[in-house]
C-alpha cells in the first residue's frame, strides 16, 4: 500500500472566506446538511427530508442570507453538488467551486471530521426533536473555545461571546430590572386626571382605586364609575390640595397682612390729577378704513322652471 501523502489545506483568508460542505446522515429519516467554516470552525447544520439539488439550494440561501456568500466552497463530488442547477448557482453569486479527488473523503477532512463530530454528539444527546438536538449541540460547540488558540468559534465569527445557560452562574438575575427606566406609579387614593375618550372634557378628575398590573390601574370617576388605564394615560392633580397642601387655605381664617414694617404712604411716588403728558407719547388712533362696494349689477338667476312657464 502507497504511503498517504498529507498536503493541508491554506489557511484562510479570513471568516466566510472558504467553507466546506457535505452531508452526514441518514439521522431519524433526516439527512443533515453540514457546513463548516475554514477560518473560525464555526458549523451550521441543517435536517432536511430529502438531498436534492433544490433543497441544498435553499437551506444553503437561508445561511448566506445570515454570514454573506462565502469566497470559495469545497465539496466532494456528490450528484447535488455536480449538478447544473447547483453549478449554476455558484456562478450567479460569485464563488469559486473546489472538488476533492474522486473517492478520498480525506481531502475534504474538514468537513469529514464537521460531519462525525454531528453524529457522533447525536447519538448522546435523545432529548427532544432532531432540530432541538441540533440546536443544542452547535450552541455549545460555538461557545466552546479551541485547543489551538483559546477563542471559541462564535468570538472568532460574531466578535463576540454567545450567552447560554452556564452564564446563569455568573450572573443569576439576567432579567433585572435596573437598568430599565423608572416609570410613573400612583398610590391608592390619589387624585389624577386620566385620559377620557369619550364625549367631552379631554382629561377628567379620578382617584386612585387599585392597581391592575405593573403600569395599569383602576381609576374610580366621578359617579362611581371605573375606568382602566395606562400609566401614560393618567396624570398627577398638582391642583389638588390632597396632593398638594400648599394650596389649601382655610376660609374662616384669611391671611393676615402685617402692615407694622410697612413704609409710609406718603413716600411713595404719587401721580398728580392734574399732570398733562405730551401729544406724541399718547397712542394716535388707527386710520379709518373705507368700505368698497361692487358697482356690477346683480342680475336676478334664470331658475330652470322660468323655462317650463
Amino acid at each position: 500500500m502507497p504511503p498517504k501523502h498529507l498536503q493541508p489545506w491554506p489557511t484562510a483568508a479570513g471568516v466566510w472566506s472558504r467553507i466546506h460542505i457535505d452531508y452526514a446522515g441518514p439521522v431519524d429519516g433526516h439527512m443533515i446538511l453540514v457546513v463548516q467554516d475554514a477560518h473560525s470552525k464555526w458549523i451550521e447544520a441543517v435536517a432536511v427530508r430529502n438531498a436534492t439539488t433544490a433543497v441544498t439550494i435553499e437551506k444553503l440561501y437561508e445561511i448566506f442570507a445570515r454570514f454573506g456568500f462565502p469566497g470559495c466552497i469545497v465539496s466532494d463530488n456528490g450528484s447535488v453538488f455536480r449538478s447544473a442547477e447547483f453549478d449554476e448557482f455558484i456562478k450567479r453569486n460569485g464563488i469559486r467551486h473546489l472538488f476533492t479527488a474522486p473517492y478520498h473523503p480525506s481531502s475534504n477532512g474538514q468537513a469529514e471530521r464537521a460531519v462525525q463530530f454531528v453524529k457522533n454528539r447525536l447519538k448522546k444527546v435523545s432529548n427532544g426533536s432532531l432540530s432541538i438536538r441540533l440546536s443544542r449541540i452547535l450552541m455549545n460547540f460555538r461557545r466552546t473555545p479551541l485547543a489551538l488558540h483559546g477563542i471559541s468559534p462564535a468570538e472568532i465569527m460574531l466578535g463576540r461571546q454567545i450567552r447560554c445557560r452556564l452564564d446563569l452562574v455568573h450572573s443569576p438575575s439576567p432579567n433585572s430590572n435596573a437598568l430599565e427606566a423608572p416609570h410613573k406609579s400612583f398610590q391608592n387614593g390619589e387624585e389624577v386626571y386620566i385620559r377620557n375618550y369619550a364625549s367631552g372634557e379631554r382629561w377628567v378628575p379620578g382617584v386612585i382605586n387599585n392597581p391592575i398590573g405593573n403600569k395599569m390601574y383602576s381609576v374610580e370617576r366621578p359617579g362611581g364609575l371605573l375606568a382602566e388605564r395606562h400609566t401614560d394615560q393618567i396624570r398627577p392633580r398638582i391642583d389638588s390640595p390632597k396632593n398638594n397642601p400648599d394650596l389649601e387655605i382655610s376660609v374662616d381664617s384669611p391671611p393676615s397682612v402685617d402692615i407694622s414694617d410697612s413704609p409710609p404712604h406718603a413716600s411713595e411716588p404719587s401721580c398728580p390729577a392734574d399732570a398733562v403728558f405730551p401729544a406724541e407719547t399718547l397712542p394716535s388712533p388707527p386710520p379709518a378704513v373705507s368700505t368698497r362696494h361692487s358697482t356690477r349689477t346683480r342680475k336676478p338667476p334664470v331658475r330652470f322652471r322660468d323655462y317650463l312657464s
